[in-house]
C-alpha cells in the first residue's frame, strides 16, 4: 500500500499557449485567496453541495469491526475501477482504516438515516442489532443499502486535517432502492424532504424527563398526547421512556434513540433549576456546545419588557448550538429542535402547545385506519385462527386484549392498517372467527 505526500502545484511552463480575452467581454481580477478561511464559513459554503451518504466498513485482523458515516465517497476510475473517500485525523477508526487492506462502502438507501447517525457519532457498539451481510472481504456489508462497493486499498494520501483513502473495486451490487441524500447540514431523501419523512411510517422515541414521574408523585400526560397526534400524522411511536433527572443517563437515552428512530421527543427538565438539565444533555448526546441562543434571549426579553429578564431565568435560554427555538407565546422563551431531536418541557399545556408548533415543521407518513372488534370469547378459544389471519395479512397488525365486563371474560380485537380495503378484508375474516367461536359455545 503506497503512501502518497501531496504535491504543490507546478507553474505554468515556459511558452505555454496564452488565452486572450473575447471582444466585448468584462472580465472581473481574480481577488487574491484570503491566508486563512473562516471554517465554519467554509463548511457552510461546502454545504450547499448536495452528496450522497455511506458507511465505510473494515474489519481488523484481529476481528474487530469498524465503520464511519461520510459524504465525501467518489469515483475516481472506471478502467481500473477506483474509487476514494476522505477521513479525519481526529477520527477514533482512523488507525484501523489507515492500516486495513480492504473495506466497503455502503451507500445507504433513503429509509436508513438513523443508520447514517448511529455510525457518525462517537463510541458504543455501532453494529448492534444491525443485520449484516458476508462478502468476499471480512470488511461488514450492511443489509438494506442501495448500493455496495468491495474494495482493496491502493493508497492513502495526506489531504490537510484528512487523509485521502483510494480503494479498487473489487466487487460490487445495486439495489432498487432510492439514496439518502446530504446537504446543508441535515439528511435529506431524492424528493427534497427530510430523512424519515418521505417513508410510509417515519418511526420516533419519547423520552419523559422527570424524578416526579418514577417516582410516582405525579402522572405523565405528555406521552399519550404526543403519541395520539404523532399516529394521527403517520409517524409510529416505537418506544416510550421514562429517565430521571440525571445529565449522563439522559444524554445514553438520547444518543440511543436518535440513532434507533427518525426523530425524537423529549418532554421535561427545561427549567432554571439545578435539577433542568435535559438542555445539557442534549448538548452532551449530540456534541455541541451550549450557548444562550439570541432567539431564546430575545423572546424572554420580549416577555418580560419592560422589566430586564430575571438572572434567575436567564439560564433557560442556555441551548445546543444551531438549534431551532420553539416559541411558547405566553412564557418566552421555549423548547427547541436540533436535528432530528424535539426537546420541549414538562408542563403539558406548554408543552402540548409547543409540540404543535414542531410537529408542523414534520412531514408525516401515511396514517394508520384502526378498527376495534368485541366478543365474549376467552383469547384461547380464538388463538389459532388468529395466528393464520396474521400470516395472510403481514401488513395489519391484530392486537387480542382480554378484559372483564359485568364478570364474563371478553377479548378486544384492534386492528391497524395503513391499507383501508386490506383493513377491511382482514377485519372480515376476524369478525367470521369471532361468529364461529360464539357459535361453537351455543
Amino acid at each position: 500500500m503506497a503512501i502518497i505526500r501531496a504535491m504543490k502545484p507546478s507553474t505554468m511552463r515556459a511558452g505555454a499557449q496564452q488565452h486572450e480575452t473575447p471582444a466585448g467581454v468584462d472580465v472581473a481580477p481574480l481577488e487574491p485567496p484570503t491566508k486563512s478561511a473562516d471554517p465554519k464559513a467554509l463548511r457552510r459554503c461546502l454545504g450547499r453541495w448536495p452528496t450522497g451518504v455511506a458507511v465505510i466498513t473494515t474489519c481488523s485482523p484481529a476481528g474487530v469491526a469498524y465503520g464511519v458515516t461520510v459524504n465525501s465517497f467518489a469515483s475516481v476510475s472506471l478502467e481500473p475501477p477506483l474509487v476514494l473517500w476522505s477521513l479525519a485525523r481526529t477520527s477514533q477508526s482512523f488507525e484501523a482504516f489507515v492500516q486495513c487492506t480492504t473495506f466497503t462502502v455502503n451507500v445507504l438507501a433513503s429509509d436508513q438515516a438513523a443508520i447514517a447517525r448511529r455510525f457518525a457519532i462517537s463510541g458504543g457498539d455501532k453494529f448492534a442489532q444491525l443485520s449484516l451481510l458476508c462478502g468476499a472481504h471480512a470488511a461488514p456489508r450492511l443489509a438494506g443499502c442501495t448500493a455496495w462497493l468491495e474494495c482493496e486499498t491502493q493508497s492513502v494520501s495526506d489531504g490537510g486535517d484528512h487523509v485521502v483513502m483510494i480503494g479498487r473495486v473489487s466487487d460490487f451490487a445495486v439495489e432498487p432502492r432510492s439514496a439518502l441524500l446530504f446537504i446543508e447540514g441535515e439528511l435529506r431523501t431524492i424528493g427534497g424532504h427530510t430523512a424519515g419523512e418521505k417513508r410510509n411510517r417515519p418511526s420516533a422515541g419519547i423520552i419523559i424527563v422527570g424524578n416526579e414521574i418514577l417516582r410516582a408523585p405525579a402522572s405523565d400526560q405528555n406521552a399519550r398526547y404526543m403519541t395520539q397526534r404523532l399516529t394521527e400524522r403517520g409517524i409510529c411511536v416505537r418506544e416510550i421512556r421514562i429517565v430521571e433527572d440525571e445529565i449522563y443517563a439522559l444524554a445514553g437515552a438520547i444518543e440511543g434513540m436518535r440513532c434507533a428512530y427518525d426523530w425524537v421527543f423529549v418532554a421535561g427538565g427545561l427549567g432554571p433549576t439545578h435539577d433542568d438539565v435535559t438542555a445539557a444533555a442534549v448538548a452532551r448526546a449530540l456534541r455541541r456546545p451550549l450557548l444562550h441562543h439570541p432567539d431564546a434571549v430575545r423572546l424572554l426579553a420580549d416577555y418580560h419588557a419592560p422589566e430586564p429578564i430575571p438572572e434567575s431565568r436567564r439560564s433557560v435560554t442556555r441551548m445546543p448550538e444551531g438549534c431551532h427555538v420553539l416559541p411558547d407565546l405566553i412564557g418566552g422563551a421555549g423548547g427547541f429542535q436540533v436535528d432530528n431531536v424535539v426537546v420541549l418541557p414538562g408542563v403539558p399545556t406548554v408543552a402540548h402547545r409547543m409540540f404543535e408548533h414542531a410537529l408542523a415543521r414534520l412531514l408525516g407518513g401515511t396514517p394508520v385506519v384502526e378498527s376495534a372488534l368485541r366478543a365474549e370469547l376467552l383469547e384461547t378459544e380464538i388463538e389459532l385462527e388468529l395466528r393464520q389471519i396474521q400470516l395472510r395479512f403481514p401488513t395489519v397488525q391484530i392486537g387480542c386484549y382480554p378484559y372483564f365486563a359485568a364478570a364474563r371474560a371478553s377479548v378486544n380485537i384492534i386492528l391497524r392498517a395503513e391499507d383501508a380495503a386490506v383493513l377491511d378484508a382482514c377485519r372480515e375474516e376476524v369478525r367470521a372467527t369471532l361468529d364461529a367461536a360464539l357459535a361453537r359455545r351455543s
